[in-house]
Formats: structure tokens, C-alpha cells, sequence
């Protein structure tokens, strides 16, 4: 088997650049091998008509079954004791489609990550409909417009996000926020006693709680809800910054510091908490 080249996807048309990879072959050029993945399985992932069950599934993150599934011929030679597997050709064309969908949402996150939303943006909208209205892509969408601060945009696509998967923890934390700038306290209490609803050893439920005592000043119950969610999950960094923001609320600089030190110990990239401290620090 040919080595498989890099890909590089340009910010065009998502099916005029597939057309256009898989016309060329450049994903992969084998036709035949041992371990053979099933065809239809891949079809109906390319299709959007297989998933994990679990409701936290991230469409990006669309697998296929790994287990081997291999054709056994048992043949006679001319001495009667030969047994062979019998490779299995793949059909390229929907493996091509397959793994170019899977380049593409991930080129598109890539540049979200590195905080390009203006490109990511570009790339998740021409996504075709079946996988731009996931659950996933919404709440990548919505953190795009979260970071270039266009909180309506950003709460359009993080409620379309929960309409289509109501059972969706990720993202109802940013959610939150998002209503707290907007300083929207109905949508944030009625919120705040949905995630209770359905998960309350979820570290992005008390953080919504935590935004909803918040927005109505009262920071000591915020805090104690913002601690809890970082007792819940020690790797979630956005508690600690929460926690920080509340005992800067508080003046109490030396456990807010403590509190975005934490956070950045945590994620270095997280520069919400690189903001707390320089923002205490400067004042």
C-alpha cells in the first residue's frame, strides 16, 4: 500500500472540493486489504445514519466498527490442506467520501482551535445539511460566534444545538455565559433548572446554576456552585476562572489569583483566566 499523502482542504465549497479529491484519488490508493471494515457501515456514517447511541456523540468524532470482518474460503489444493483468507475489494468511492467529510469537519476545527473563527465559520456552514444541523457542529458554530463576542449569533446556534439534542451537557455552560452578558435571567433560571434535570454530577450544570445566582448578585451562592463544579471535574478549567471572576466581585484579589492560576495550570490556552489575572494585576 502506497503511502497516504496530506491533505489540505481550501476554504471552497464543501461538495466541489470532494468531487474534486475524490475524482483525483488522493485519499488512499489501496483497493485491497486484510482487515476489511464493512462497506455499508461506512456508507451509513458518510449517510448520518449511524452514530454512538450516546447522546454526548460528537458527529466529528464518527467512528466505524473496528472489528474485523474477513471472508474465510476454506479451499483444497492439490494436496488437501490449504485454508486462505480471501481479501475483500472496497468500493473507494464511499470510503473517499467517507474520509474527506472527516478531513473537512476537522480542518474546520483546527481553525476554531486556533482561533480563526472566521474561517472555521466559513467551513462549517457549507457543510451539507444533514451534518450542519448536528448537535456538534452548532456548538462549535456557537463558540465561533462566542469568541468573536456576537452573543446573538452565538445563542442562536447553541439553542438550535440543544433543540436538536436536548441531552447535551457540553455547551449549555457557554449557553449561560452567553445569557448572563445578555443579561437574559428568565432563559438563564429556566436553564439552570433544565441541566439540573439531567445532570447534576455534570461540572457544566453547576456552572450554568453558578451563572444564574451570578447574574441575580448574589456571589457567595455562585461561588459555592462554581466550587462544586470544580470538585465535580479538576480538569475543568472554566470553573476555576468562574471562581476567580465571583472573588474578584468579591475584591478578594488573592483567591481570584489563586483561581485563574489554577485555570492556567490547567489549560495555558485558556485565556479567559490570562485576562482575570492581568486585569487584577493592572488595577
Amino acid at each position: 500500500t502506497s503511502a497516504r499523502p496530506k491533505m489540505h482542504i481550501s476554504n471552497t465549497d464543501y461538495d466541489s472540493d470532494k468531487d474534486a479529491i475524490i475524482a483525483s484519488g488522493n485519499i488512499g490508493e489501496a483497493s485491497t486489504i486484510e482487515v476489511v471494515t464493512p462497506v455499508a457501515r461506512a456508507r451509513n456514517v458518510a449517510a448520518r445514519l449511524y452514530y454512538d447511541s450516546s447522546p454526548e456523540a460528537d458527529p466529528s468524532l464518527i467512528y466505524i466498527n473496528r472489528k474485523p470482518e474477513l471472508q474465510f474460503e476454506a479451499s483444497q489444493n492439490r494436496n488437501g490442506d490449504s485454508d486462505h483468507f480471501v481479501n475483500q475489494s472496497l468500493e473507494q468511492g464511499d470510503i473517499k467520501q467517507l474520509l474527506f467529510l472527516i478531513c473537512y469537519i476537522g480542518n474546520a476545527y483546527k481553525h476554531l482551535c486556533q482561533y480563526r473563527c472566521e474561517e472555521a465559520l466559513k467551513l462549517f456552514k457549507k457543510l451539507p445539511t444533514k451534518h450542519f444541523r448536528t448537535g456538534w457542529v452548532q456548538l462549535q458554530i456557537g463558540k465561533a460566534y462566542f469568541e468573536m463576542v456576537d452573543y446573538r449569533n452565538a445563542k442562536h446556534s447553541l439553542e438550535l444545538m440543544h433543540s436538536l439534542e436536548p441531552y447535551r451537557i457540553k455547551g449549555l455552560d457557554i449557553l449561560s455565559t452567553i445569557y448572563w452578558h445578555l443579561k437574559e435571567e428568565v432563559e438563564l433560571c429556566y436553564l439552570a433548572q433544565k441541566v439540573t434535570q439531567l445532570d447534576d454530577l455534570a461540572a457544566e450544570t453547576w456552572c450554568v446554576v453558578g451563572n444564574c445566582f451570578s447574574l441575580q448578585k448574589e456571589h457567595e451562592s455562585a461561588l459555592a456552585f462554581f466550587k462544586r463544579a470544580a470538585d465535580l471535574d479538576s480538569s475543568f478549567a472554566y470553573s476555576f476562572t468562574l471562581c476567580g471572576h465571583e472573588y474578584d466581585s468579591n475584591e478578594d484579589f488573592d483567591n481570584a489569583i489563586a483561581c485563574f492560576r489554577q485555570a492556567v495550570q490547567i489549560d495555558d490556552r485558556h485565556y479567559n483566566a490570562w485576562y482575570g489575572l492581568g486585569a487584577i494585576y493592572f488595577r
